[in-house]
This record gives C-alpha cells, sequence and structure tokens, in this order.
C-alpha cells in the first residue's frame, strides 16, 4: 500500500473511488481505518492517511503542533495531485481540519468538523495524562483502552457489552496500533491547540458535528465552533458519545454525505 516522503514524514494513504475529492482525517490514537471510506467512495474520491505518529505512518522527532499536522496532509494533496476537496475530520482530525480551513482556504470545498474544540479541553488534558501516566506500568493493552471507554461512550453504548467488545476487538486487532512515543507526540501537540484567533479565516462552508453526552470535546465546543465560523452549520448526535463512528455509524455518516451532496 502506498506511502510518501514528505519533509520529514513518512506518511501511509489509501484512495478508493471516482468523483470530487474528500480527504477524511482521523484522530489522537486512531488511524485512517476509524472511516468507512467505502461508504464515501461511491460518491467521491476519497483519501485517507495516517497521521504522523500513528498507524503505518512514520514517528518523526517532536514537538508538532496543529499547523505541522494539517500542513503534512496540504503536501499529501499536492502531491497526489488535489488542488481542492470537501475535508473531514474527528476530533484531533477536527483540529487539524479548523487548520487547513483557516491556512489552506484555496483547498477547501465543504469541511466538516466533528467532536472537535477550539482549545483542548480540560477534561481531555486530564484523561490524556492519566493514559501517559498508566502506559509507564506496561499494562495489557485491552486494560489501557478499557480504562478510556466512560469517556468514549454514551451510557447507553457501555451498557451493551456486545458492542463494547466489537469495538476493544476492532482496537485491538490493528497490526499498526499507535506507539507510546507515536501518542505522547499526539497530545502534546493537541495541548497547544488554541484555533480561536483563527477561526474567522474560515470561509468555507462548515459542518459541526456535535455529540450530546461527548464528555472529550463537550457539545458547548461545538457550539463556540459554530457560532465563530462564518459560514457554519451545527447539527447534534443526540444520546452520543465521543466516537459517533462507533455508536452510530449510519447517521454519522449519513450525515456527512448529506451535507457534502447537497
Amino acid at each position: 500500500m502506498p506511502h510518501i516522503q514528505l519533509k520529514d514524514v513518512n506518511l501511509y494513504y489509501e484512495q478508493q473511488g471516482e468523483g470530487p475529492n474528500l480527504v477524511m482525517v482521523a484522530g489522537l490514537g486512531v488511524d485512517h481505518s476509524m472511516w468507512n471510506t467505502e461508504y464515501f467512495a461511491k460518491d467521491f474520491r476519497v483519501t485517507v492517511l495516517d497521521n504522523r505518529g500513528a498507524g503505518q505512518s512514520s514517528t518523526p522527532k517532536g514537538p508538532w503542533s496543529m499547523k505541522v499536522m494539517a500542513a503534512d496532509v496540504i503536501a499529501l494533496c499536492d502531491a497526489l495531485g488535489i488542488k481542492k476537496a470537501h475535508f473531514v475530520g474527528h476530533s484531533m482530525g477536527g483540529h487539524i481540519t479548523q487548520m487547513i480551513g483557516a491556512l489552506y482556504p484555496q483547498y477547501c470545498d465543504k469541511l466538516v468538523i466533528a467532536c472537535s474544540e477550539q482549545i483542548f479541553s480540560i477534561i481531555s488534558r486530564l484523561a490524556t495524562n492519566q493514559q501517559i501516566v498508566l502506559m509507564n506500568y506496561n499494562l495489557p493493552p485491552r486494560v489501557l483502552l478499557q480504562n478510556y471507554l466512560p469517556l468514549l461512550f454514551s451510557m447507553d453504548f457501555l451498557e451493551n457489552e456486545d458492542k463494547v467488545n466489537a469495538f476493544l476487538d476492532f482496537m485491538l486487532d490493528n497490526p499498526y496500533a499507535q506507539s507510546p512515543e507515536g501518542y505522547i507526540l499526539q497530545t502534546e501537540a493537541l495541548r497547544t491547540h488554541d484555533s480561536r484567533p483563527l477561526l474567522e479565516r474560515i470561509k468555507a462552508p462548515s459542518l459541526i458535528l456535535g455529540c450530546e453526552d461527548d464528555l472529550l470535546t463537550p457539545l458547548k465546543n461545538s457550539q463556540y465552533l459554530a457560532k465563530h465560523i462564518s459560514n457554519a452549520t451545527l447539527k447534534v448526535i443526540p444520546n452520543c458519545g465521543h466516537a459517533p463512528f462507533v455508536e452510530y455509524p449510519e447517521m454519522f455518516n449519513q450525515m456527512i454525505l448529506d451535507y457534502l451532496k447537497n
């Protein structure tokens, strides 16, 4: 599968489908496999990538920032001949998408910013700090992941043992699980995130997707983004935590598709 060397990082990417360009950017701790590429490839030329420090991409020396990671995405677009695209990002990928919208407006058709925020929230800071501390104890990966579940999902989802185990199995079966070093460097980049001075520069039509029960990136932050991005539309997924692509994948994907096509 394709890799491309960009200055200090070797990025893994995949492409599928035909049509207008759609670039999808993943969040902290996950890689391109979080996206249902096949679903969107019916209507778009979909490009997904592993961010630096995740999946099959390399982990160059830090420090990084959301601006650096946005520049990675744009450099990949340049290398692939993508002059204009829709950009979709979830969580950290939404932070990166904000930077793309603000700093590289000439590349942007529409943006979708899901479960994101203008500044790294205190609960995200505390949660990632705890994960980094626990990594020092060489705990089994399943235990580390289980520790994070209450922050990722709604109560209804957590009470469904089959769904929880399916998610755990999906994450733990990934042969390219994120390294502790990659997680720490991505987290350190997130800690410096503050898009507030840049939001007024985002002019592309933007769908802000928030989730009612999201603890990591609370709904109030999606509301803030929708208020301060001039051409933004806010939509809220009820009874859902931080991972709508797991809890309500059909709804999540359809909301994105409807916005991009209409």
